[in-house]
């Protein structure tokens, strides 16, 4: 619950804003037991959730990782991407779609990750989409991220 995170809500949304998203995704993250009940969080911090994890994941090894382990977050993080303006993160969903077969994500994890391996097989990666996340999609993502979450932070608890 929020009364047993280690920073009150108050204390994240304190000027300056310098660690505003790193310290709501680790409340976050503490309110649901590291992302197993996302059903605690309400509408606007579970939109805050997903765009975060793609930014913690891609970090992490790129959209490959994300989709291996998080890809049944990915039409979510999509509707996220649209809800807040994030153009370049739509273009980028857009071309990891194309790369499956029919053009879309499965949704279960183990046939994302069937899929995975198919599409490793043929030579398949996301290295351009890597990229294209690293030199400007993540700081637009970021900066609209940010305005999201200060626009909406009477509903952040």
């Amino acid at each position: 619950t929020p009364d047993k995170c280690s920073q009150t809500i108050d204390q994240i949304f304190s000027p300056p804003h310098t660690t505003l998203l790193a310290d709501l995704s680790s409340h976050l993250d503490e309110m649901t037991a590291n992302g197993t009940l996302l059903n605690y969080l309400n509408k606007w911090e579970r939109a805050f959730y997903y765009a975060d994890e793609i930014c913690t994941e891609v970090n992490s090894g790129g959209f490959e990782h994300y989709l291996y382990y998080h890809g049944t977050h990915f039409v979510k993080a999509c509707q996220v991407f649209a809800q807040i303006g994030a153009q370049q993160m739509l273009c980028i969903a857009e071309r990891i779609k194309n790369k499956f077969p029919h053009g879309r994500i499965p949704k279960s994890e183990a046939s994302i990750q069937n899929a995975m391996d198919r599409l490793e097989e043929k030579g398949i990666d996301f290295e351009e989409e890597d990229e294209i996340y690293y030199s400007s999609a993540e700081k637009e993502l970021l900066d609209r991220l940010t305005a999201y979450v200060l626009e909406n932070q009477k509903h952040f608890r």
